[in-house]
């Protein structure tokens, strides 16, 4: 299940609710396939947006070149 393999969190049927659902979750990864962000959301706010990764990218590849 996604949920296992990632840590989304995931709500089940519960009767009240219309159906099952994963909960967002995003990841920014590094060229070599590394988790540099996670971020997990159990409702409507908390969700990367591209400006939000434009930044975290501009950051880190300044942060990289300066540790050079």
């Amino acid at each position: 299940m996604i949920s296992e393999k990632t840590g989304a969190m995931y709500q089940p049927d519960k009767g009240d609710k219309p159906r099952p659902f994963l909960h967002s979750t995003n990841f920014l990864l590094s060229p070599e396939g590394k988790v540099n962000i996670s971020l997990y959301s159990s409702g409507p706010l908390g969700k990367l947006v591209w400006q939000d990764i434009i930044q975290a990218v501009q950051f880190r590849k300044k942060k990289m070149a300066s540790e050079k």
